[in-house]
């Protein structure tokens, strides 16, 4: 009897360690309204956040009553919040965003102050701003050198500082490898930490979450990210061209150039469009028997790239990345736009830029 007692407190506490998030769990959120003037009859929605930050309606009820349970199977946990039907164009909240987990989560709608517990709510809430950046760091030479290199030099200015909060994070992580909190946080912080050291983390984080959607973006984040590494030849995606059909890969380059620059965009970032304008002003200047340009846009509706590329009016080819077909891996690779690479006549990258004004081969004249 004592020999089984052991083995089942030894399967129970493994259970608890390891893969504790990678498979389907229920829901438990308890909504506590007896302290609120939300009357009965009232729709309240719970909204999903992903991990771009949108949201989406997953849950609706009636309220009837003080109280109310959600319970319901989910495949990971996820970042929510409540909110309430309104005559207005958008949902009133109700919630600060808290993390659902497979725990008793309790809700009370209490003013001025709404508390949310159980879970990881805690820890949530004391932990939020923990991977925020320097201030003093410089946020965009720091992404731009991991993008070309993986990694800073010591002799870069910025290195002492970058390590530091490179190291502060792992050690968060490493203290808090059985949170599903901390790998939201992890993907949040993974254009500002080096090849090595985001590999280091998510090994911390494997026992528990290798199953999740979040690791795996990750993981697959890190290979993307190699792939369109100066020397590496630029990987295939999926466009749409402006009358929404597939195009191949291949068929967006002219044949017999010796130099391919893409433009990635989207119509609702201002300082892409500013460059673009720029760059459309002096196209005529470009020899475009030897140079080919093309813009691909990340935008997620196809009504807005059209109506933003009908009055730019570029002279150059321009495409939609394929979401349906991409899943994110090429757009979670590019973190920041406008991001232009330039390619050789062999669709290798031979440089990636955040500025038209560091690409020497668009000061070709005629």
């Amino acid at each position: 009897m004592y020999r089984y007692l052991i083995l089942c407190l030894l399967l129970t506490s493994c259970k608890d360690v390891k893969n504790k998030f990678n498979k389907p769990f229920y829901s438990n959120i308890t909504i506590d309204f007896s302290n609120t003037n939300i009357p009965d009859d009232s729709v309240i929605y719970l909204e999903k956040y992903d991990l771009k930050g949108q949201s989406i309606k997953i849950d609706s009820f009636r309220k009837s009553g003080n109280t109310f349970q959600i319970i319901r199977k989910f495949s990971e946990p996820f970042q929510a919040i409540l909110t309430k039907k309104s005559n207005k164009a958008y949902s009133d909240i109700l919630s600060p965003m808290f993390i659902v987990t497979n725990d008793a989560i309790s809700i009370k709608l209490d003013a001025p102050k709404i508390v949310v517990s159980g879970g990881e709510n805690e820890f949530y809430e004391k932990n939020r701003s923990y991977h925020d950046i320097p201030h003093n760091l410089n946020r965009h030479l720091i992404e731009e050198l991991l993008n070309k290199n993986g990694t800073i030099a010591k002799s870069d200015s910025q290195y002492e500082l970058w390590s530091s909060y490179e190291n502060h994070i792992y050690k968060w992580v490493s203290e808090n490898s059985k949170k599903y909190y901390t790998i939201i946080k992890l993907y949040d912080s993974r254009f500002f930490l080096s090849d090595v050291m985001l590999k280091k983390c998510l090994s911390e984080l494997k026992n528990n979450f290798e199953k999740t959607k979040t690791y795996n973006l990750l993981i697959n984040y890190l290979l993307k990210k190699e792939s369109i590494r100066k020397g590496r030849v630029f990987p295939n995606f999926p466009v749409l061209d402006i009358n929404g059909n597939a195009v191949t890969y291949l068929n967006i380059f002219e044949p017999n150039k010796e130099i391919y620059i893409i433009d990635f965009w989207a119509s609702w970032c201002g300082g892409c469009r500013i460059q673009a304008r720029k760059l459309k002003l002096n196209y005529s200047l470009l020899d475009t028997t030897k140079i080919q340009l093309i813009s691909i846009s990340i935008d997620r509706n196809a009504e807005d790239w059209k109506k933003a590329y009908e009055k730019e009016n570029y002279p150059w080819k321009s495409y939609m990345l394929n979401k349906n077909l991409d899943k994110g891996s090429l757009e979670s690779t590019i973190n920041y736009i406008p991001a232009y690479f330039v390619l050789d006549r062999n669709k290798k990258i031979t440089g990636r830029y955040f500025s038209i004004d560091s690409i020497s081969s668009l000061k070709t004249s005629k």
